[in-house]
C-alpha cells in the first residue's frame, strides 16, 4: 500500500466489519514529528518494533478509528496477531526466509510470524530473537546535527587510528577461534569470557567486570556472561558510548569471522583508548548469547534503558573480515543515521573504505539498543561470508587488512562522536525545583537556569515555555530573563478540572534546539489546593510494615541501614532516599539473597478514598531475567488486606546496584479495577524461582499523597451569592457594614474595589458599576 495515502474512513469501517472484534492487528505507523508522537502515545495501542521512521504497532480491531484520527500515515501489515507470535530474524543472510511466514521486511530487518519462546526451547539453532522485551513508548527523535568542524579542534584522527595494530587483531582472532566452539553456556565460551576480561585488564582498565545473568537456552537454565570494561569520562562521565561485538558462536563453527572479528575489533579499540582521557565514558562489551536471540545485548540494553542511562551511541561490529571484501562495508542503523553517515565520511577520507548505508537490520547486538531508542551503527562486511555458520569459518577465510581498516574507521567515529557529545549545548536547571503541583485559578511562576556548556551560546529570544491545556495545540511564551543565565517562566491559571502539560526549550547557536523535558513526555503537575500524605515513610521508624516468608530458605525483609558487605556485591551501598534506613531482603553480611521461594512485605493501612499518587524507591538485582519469574511483584488491596489483591507493578528487570523511582497514579489504579478506599494496603513480594539465581530487593521512600482541589466559585461583587452582580449586592453590603447583617461568603466577594477591606466604598463601587457603567468589580486587583 502507498504510504502517502491513508485509509479512508469508509475503508476503515469496511475493515472493521471483517475483522475479529477483539483481535489485534499489526500496523506500520509513521512518526514524523513530536506532535504525531504525542497523539499516538495517547492511544490504546502497543508499539512492538521501532523502525527507522516509525513503529510497528498492535491495535485492537475496534480502535482503528482512533488511529485514523491522529492524522498520521499508517498501513495494515498483518491481521489477528499478538506480540508473542512475532520474532525478528537474526540471520544475516536469507536462510530463515521460507522457514517462517514473513510478516514485515525493511532493508535487512525481517519480522516473522513465529513464537520465539516456544522455538527457543529446542536444541536446534533457530536464529530468531524477540521483537522487543521492554514496553515501548512512542516518541520522535530529533535528527542529530553533527558539526564536522569540531573534528579540526580535536585530536589528529590520522595519528589516533595509526595506533590500531593489524598484528593485534590477528592474534586476538586466532586466540578466540582456538576456544573450541564458543557456544553460549559452554566451558569454551566461559573461558573466552575470562580471557577477554583479562585482556581488558592488561590494557590498564581498572573497571572490568563480568555481567552474568541466567536465561533459558534450548530449554535449560544457562548462565550467560558479558564482559565489560569502562573508561570513565572526564567531562561527561554519565554520558556513554558503547562499543561491542558478540563473543559467542554457533556449535558447528570456529566462529572466527562470526564473530571473533567483532570481538577483536572491540578489544583493539579498547587497547588504543586505554591511555587516553576521554571527555565522556566509553563502555566496551563482548556480548554473549547473541546466537540464541541477542540475549546478552537485550540484557544490557534493557537494563540501561530501565535505569535511564544516557547512551549517546552504540557501535556494533559483527563479521567485519571476510576475505572477499576490499573497499566497502555495510552500515545498518536505527531511527537516527547521523553517526552512521559520520562513519561513512570518516572511513572514506581516512582509510579508503566506502560505507554503504544499508538501513535497518535485526541481525546483531545493535538491535536491542536501537529498540530502546539509542543511536546505533552496525558495521558489517559488504560481501557476505561464504563460510557463515560453518566449520570453515576460520582465519583462513579472513582479510585482516580489510578488517584493520574497518576497525580504524570505527575508532575514528566513536572518538568523533565523543567530541560531538561534549560539544556546545544548553543544560537546564531549576533552583527551586520543577512545580510538583499547581494551585487552581492562579498563575504559577518558577525559575530556571539555562546554562550554556562547552562554549555554547544561547540564541536570543529562543528561551520559551511551551504548554498545552487539555490536549490543545501547544502555546509558546517567551521566558523573562532575570539575570545572566536565570529566567522566569509563568504557567497560566488552570482550574481543578483541567490538565496542563509543559516543557521549556532554548536554542544553541552551534548545536540547535534543546528541550526539557522532551515534548513527547512533558511535565504534568497535579492541580490541587492541598496535598495530604496518608502515609509518608522513610523507614527511619517502625510504622507497622509486616514481613512474611512464603517458603523461601533465605532473604526475609528486614529494616535497617544497608550493611554493604564487601564480600557480597549484589546489595545496595546506601538506602534509597538518603535518610539512612530502608527495607532490604535479609540485610546481613554474607550470601543474603532470596532463595527457593518468595518473601513479602505488607504495608500498614492507608487512605486513598480521595485518590492520589503512590510513589516509592526500589532496589532490584537479578541474575535471571528470563520469563519474568524472578521479580519484585507489587499488589494492592482495598479491604484492609482481606479478599482480592490486584497486581499494579511487576519489576522483573535487573537494575544493577542502583535505586529506581516508581509512581502509580489513581488513574492507573482505577484502570486496573482497584476500588480506592480508606482501608488500602500494598505489598511487595520478592520471588526467586531458581535457587541458583540471585534476587536482592529493597524498598524506601514510600508515600501515598492525595490532592484536594477546590476552584474559585465566587464572583467578585456578588456579595449575596446569587450568581450575578446587581443592586441587591450593594444593599447586602450596606446591611453587613451598618446593620450587622451576614458577611459575604467568601468575604473576598464583597471587596469590589480590591482594597482588602469591606466598607462603604465597596457599595458605592457596585452602584457606580451597575448604574453608571463604572469599572467591573475587582478590575484593579
Amino acid at each position: 500500500m502507498d504510504m502517502s495515502k491513508r485509509f479512508s474512513l469508509v475503508a476503515l469501517i469496511l475493515l472493521l466489519g471483517t475483522a475479529n472484534a477483539l483481535g489485534t492487528d499489526l500496523y506500520r505507523v509513521l512518526v514524523p514529528s513530536h506532535a504525531v508522537a504525542e497523539r499516538l502515545a495517547a492511544l490504546d495501542i502497543e508499539p512492538v518494533v521501532r523502525l527507522s521512521n516509525g513503529y510497528l504497532v498492535l491495535v485492537e480491531s475496534d480502535k482503528i478509528r482512533d488511529l485514523d484520527e491522529t492524522g498520521t500515515q499508517f498501513e495494515l501489515i498483518e491481521r489477528d496477531i499478538t506480540k508473542d507470535e512475532l520474532a525478528v530474524d537474526t540471520r544475516l543472510d536469507l536462510g530463515n526466509v521460507g522457514m517462517y511466514p514473513l510478516v514485515y521486511e525493511e532493508d535487512n530487518l525481517r519480522i516473522f510470524r513465529a513464537k520465539f519462546t516456544e522455538l527457543s526451547q529446542s536444541k536446534t539453532q533457530i536464529d530468531l530473537a524477540p521483537v522487543s522485551i521492554r514496553p515501548m513508548i512512542i516518541e520522535y527523535n530529533e535528527p542529530r546535527r553533527f558539526d564536522k568542524a569540531l573534528l579540526a579542534a580535536g585530536v589528529d584522527l590520522d595519528s589516533l587510528i595509526g595506533l590500531v595494530s593489524e598484528d593485534s587483531l590477528i592474534s586476538y582472532t586466532e586466540r578466540l577461534q582456538a576456544y573450541y566452539r564458543r557456544l553460549s553456556g559452554s566451558d569454551s565460551c566461559y573461558a573466552a569470557a575470562e580471557w577477554t576480561k583479562e585482556k581488558f585488564m592488561s590494557f590498564g582498565y581498572d573497571s572490568v567486570y563480568t555481567d552474568s545473568f541466567t536465561t533459558s537456552i534450548s530449554g535449560s537454565p544457562t548462565i550467560v556472561k558479558n564482559t565489560i570494561a569502562v573508561k570513565v569520562g572526564t567531562l561527561r562521565p554519565n554520558r556513554y558510548i558503547v562499543v561491542g561485538g558478540h563473543r559467542d558462536g554457533v556449535s558447528s563453527s570456529p566462529a572466527a569471522d562470526d564473530n571473533g572479528s567483532g570481538t577483536a575489533g572491540t578489544l583493539e579499540i579498547a587497547r588504543v583508548l586505554a591511555g587516553s582521557e576521554p571527555t565522556m565514558t566509553f563502555i566496551f562489551i563482548t556480548f554473549s548469547g547473541e546466537e540464541q536471540g541477542l540475549l546478552g545485548a537485550y540484557h544490557y540494553a534493557d537494563n540501561a534503558a530501565a535505569n535511564g542511562d544516557t547512551i549517546d551511541y552504540m557501535l556494533n561490529m559483527d563479521m567485519i573480515a571476510h576475505y572477499e571484501n576490499t573497499t566497502q562495508a555495510n552500515l545498518f542503523y536505527g531511527s537516527d543515521n547521523s553517526y552512521s553517515i559520520l562513519w561513512q565520511e570518516l572511513a572514506d577520507s581516512l582509510v579508503g573504505i566506502s560505507g554503504v548505508l544499508a538501513g535497518s537490520s535485526g541481525g546483531s547486538d545493535h538491535y536491542p539498543f536501537a529498540q530502546n531508542g539509542y543511536t546505533v551503527t552496525f558495521v558489517h562486511e559488504y560481501i557476505f561470508s561464504t563460510v557463515y555458520h560453518s566449520y570453515r569459518d576460520s582465519t583462513s577465510y579472513m582479510d585482516f587488512d580489510y578488517m584493520t581498516k574497518l576497525v580504524k574507521a570505527s575508532l575514528a567515529t566513536v572518538y568523533a562522536v565523543m567530541q560531538d557529545v561534549t560539544a556546545p549545548r544548553i543544560e537546564f536547571a531549576y533552583p527551586a525545583g520543577v512545580p510538583f503541583y499547581l494551585e487552581p485559578d492562579v498563575t504559577t511562576p518558577f525559575d530556571l537556569q539555562l546554562n550554556p556548556v562547552n562554549g555554547a551560546e544561547l540564541v536570543p529570544g529562543t528561551a520559551m515555555l511551551n504548554y498545552s491545556i487539555d490536549g490543545a495545540p501547544v502555546t509558546s511564551v517567551a521566558l523573562t530573563q532575570i539575570f545572566e543565565n536565570l529566567y522566569q517562566a509563568e504557567l497560566p491559571a488552570v482550574t481543578c478540572d483541567e490538565q496542563i502539560g509543559y516543557y521549556v526549550s532554548a536554542e544553541d547557536v552551534y548545536s540547535g534546539m534543546y528541550y526539557d523535558p522532551p515534548p513527547s513526555d512533558p511535565n504534568v503537575p497535579w492541580i490541587a489546593t492541598s496535598v495530604i500524605a496518608s502515609i509518608d515513610d522513610n523507614f527511619e521508624t517502625d510504622q507497622g510494615w509486616i514481613a512474611s516468608n512464603l517458603g523461601a530458605t533465605s532473604g526475609d525483609w528486614q529494616r535497617g541501614i544497608p550493611v554493604n558487605d564487601p564480600g557480597w556485591d549484589y546489595d545496595p551501598v546506601t538506602d534509597g532516599d538518603g535518610s539512612g534506613r530502608c527495607f532490604l531482603t535479609q540485610n546481613q553480611t554474607g550470601n543474603t539473597d532470596v532463595d527457593g521461594g518468595a518473601v513479602r512485605l505488607t504495608s500498614p493501612t492507608f487512605d486513598m478514598s480521595n485518590g492520589g499518587l503512590i510513589s516509592y524507591e526500589y532496589f532490584l538485582f537479578l541474575t535471571n531475567v528470563a520469563g519474568g519469574i524472578d521479580k519484585l511483584l507489587v499488589e494492592i488491596n482495598s479491604e484492609g488486606g482481606i479478599g482480592t489483591w490486584t497486581e499494579i507493578a511487576n519489576h522483573d528487570t535487573d537494575g544493577g546496584l542502583t535505586w529506581r523511582h516508581h509512581e502509580i497514579t489513581e488513574a492507573e489504579l482505577i484502570a486496573a479495577g482497584v476500588d480506592l478506599t480508606s482501608t488500602m494496603k500494598i505489598r511487595f513480594t520478592a520471588n526467586d524461582d531458581d535457587p541458583q539465581s540471585i534476587v536482592e530487593a529493597g524498598l524506601d521512600g514510600f508515600s501515598v499523597l492525595s490532592f484536594e482541589c477546590s476552584s474559585q466559585q465566587w464572583v467578585c461583587g456578588d456579595a449575596d451569592s446569587s450568581g450575578e452582580v446587581d443592586i441587591d449586592d450593594a444593599v447586602f453590603l450596606i446591611a453587613y457594614i451598618f446593620a450587622g447583617g451576614p458577611a459575604p461568603d467568601p468575604i473576598e466577594a464583597g471587596d469590589a474595589d480590591c482594597t482588602g477591606a469591606i466598607d462603604i466604598d465597596d457599595a458605592v463601587y457596585l452602584i457606580t458599576y451597575i448604574f453608571a457603567s463604572g469599572p467591573v468589580p475587582c478590575a484593579d486587583c
